[in-house]
């Protein structure tokens, strides 16, 4: 093996390792970045029937799925947050409006104290 194939080899290597670390951590996106790059990698080096190969392929439609599912909760959570915002936005309007008809009814009822007197 040369020394050109090892080193490149070696970089697939640390990219499935980078992959794993990045998909522990929750980055599923940068994971499937750095499996892309393993697959690549491991398909030019020893081709597509090793089974380097065919875990990096497995790992990557995982790290894909995850990546995707992610995003989908992220959207979710977007989402929710806008439905909150505008329910407070619309329970804010109406106790202003309450707070502000009771001050009507305030001034009402004063009004008619002084006509009393």
């Amino acid at each position: 093996m040369s020394r050109v194939m090892s080193d490149r080899l070696l970089e697939g290597m640390i990219s499935k390792s980078s992959s794993v670390v990045l998909a522990s951590l929750g980055d599923f996106k940068g994971a499937v970045e750095s499996e892309k790059r393993a697959y690549e990698l491991f398909g030019i080096l020893l081709g597509e029937n090793h089974s380097l190969t065919k875990n990096s392929e497995d790992a990557l439609k995982r790290f894909l799925a995850a990546a995707a599912h992610q995003g989908k909760g992220y959207v979710d959570q977007a989402k929710l947050q806008q439905q909150e915002e505008a329910a407070l936005a619309i329970a804010n309007e109406i106790e202003a409006e309450e707070a502000a008809e009771e001050e009507r009814r305030k001034k009402k009822n004063q009004k008619k104290k002084k006509g009393k007197k």
